[in-house]
């Protein structure tokens, strides 16, 4: 995926894992510790940052995992604070889920032939983008009529949109890959577009 060899990545993404788990534990203290203040919106935003770096330069590593850390601490980054705001139980059971299903890949890659480990990613790639575009067009939907629900389609979208981002970095380099990419890219530019809307 990049031209600079796979000790390069290792370290560039162990840096950026390391500096992303420090923001990480600096955000859980920040919101349960009520004599600390700091602006939490800019140390979350960094730790989702650093996580994404490091997960980009782990995929050019050999290190399954190193890439594995990449992608837990990368969706912990992001989803941290949907986990605490809904019901703990609810909470837990929906991350850990998506987590394993984002562990397929990972054990998919120790089949014996390419060509059946490339149709595995495939596979899996076809519900979160399904479930993309069909919370897309809802919120769309709720943002014209003004409904509260938008917030609750808005995190399901980003959440199958950041699965399928995560799973179609596993495929090989070529064009379906770049374009599954600009897609959830796409997606994950319109959640903070519309959460910038909200909140003005």
């Amino acid at each position: 995926m990049f031209p600079i060899n796979s000790k390069t990545c290792t370290k560039v993404s162990k840096c950026f894992l390391i500096g992303s788990v420090f923001l990480l534990a600096w955000l859980l203290i920040i919101w349960f510790s009520r004599s600390l203040y700091a602006d939490v919106a800019v140390v979350y935003y960094l730790s989702c940052l650093l996580s994404g770096i490091s997960f980009i330069f782990a995929t050019g590593t050999h290190l399954d995992s190193l890439k594995g850390w990449g992608m837990f601490v990368h969706f912990s980054s992001i989803y941290l604070v949907a986990g605490i705001l809904v019901p703990l139980s609810g909470g837990i059971i929906l991350i850990v889920s998506i987590l394993t299903y984002l562990l397929v890949p990972t054990m998919s890659r120790r089949l014996p032939r390419k060509q059946t480990q490339q149709r595995v990613q495939m596979l899996l790639l076809g519900p979160p983008m399904l479930y993309s575009i069909t919370y897309f067009i809802r919120i769309n939907y709720y943002l014209m009529t003004f409904d509260g629900e938008i917030i609750k389609y808005l995190i399901f979208m980003s959440i199958s949109g950041l699965v399928g981002l995560i799973l179609s970095t596993g495929l090989d380099n070529g064009k379906t890959k770049w374009i599954l990419l600009g897609i959830n890219y796409a997606f994950a530019t319109y959640f903070h577009i519309v959460i910038w809307i909200l909140w003005r």
